[in-house]
């Protein structure tokens, strides 16, 4: 697991890469309000595009340059107080990196770090999922409720039996026990 730790003027922000594929991995970031953080905003760059943001509301502002803002009742946060949005990033291949942070204090200042490229985990065998047109599934709070109920559903698929037919979205999965019992006669 890679981690970049930073301290900022009002958060402290921990960002961590716990998964890692062909052509994208999981960020995990942990922010704790070193003041409260009233309709705050965190403005970050990172190269590559976000194709998911759990935990927050994610504004991509172009040229790998995004805003994350506090959703619903964590719009607003007081100090010691901590969220742990989780953000899909596709990076095509490329070396996983972590946010170069930039916090919005509403002024004209801004604190930067660069990007830090970051180790990758050991990779494990990947499994490659048909392209989906599904929609993610929101979240509030800290555990990605929403992330584990899809996981839930491609593990059922990928158990599937029979003809799949077209709706398959597991790349490696296809039509099996078509004629089990043909030699007893009861297929």
């Amino acid at each position: 697991m890679a981690t970049n730790k930073t301290d900022k003027l009002i958060f402290d922000t921990n960002a961590s890469i716990t998964e890692d594929w062909q052509n994208g991995y999981k960020l995990e970031l942990d922010l704790t309000a070193q003041l409260d953080a009233n309709q705050w905003k965190l403005e970050f760059n990172l190269p590559y595009s976000i194709s998911e943001a759990y935990g927050v509301n994610l504004v991509d502002n172009g040229n790998g340059n995004y805003t994350i803002s506090g959703q619903d009742d964590q719009a607003s946060l007081k100090t010691g107080q901590s969220i742990a949005p989780i953000f899909i990033v596709n990076d095509n291949g490329q070396p996983a990196l972590t946010p170069e942070f930039m916090i919005d204090l509403g002024s004209d200042s801004m604190m930067e770090e660069e990007p830090k490229p970051a180790v990758k985990p050991a990779v494990k065998p990947t499994v490659e999922i048909a392209d989906s047109q599904g929609t993610s599934v929101g979240q509030q709070g800290k555990f990605a409720y929403g992330e584990a109920l899809q996981k839930n559903f491609l593990f059922l698929e990928a158990n599937r039996s029979g003809d799949l037919g077209a709706d398959n979205r597991i790349e490696w999965r296809s039509d099996s026990t078509l004629h089990d019992g043909s030699t007893v006669g009861r297929d």
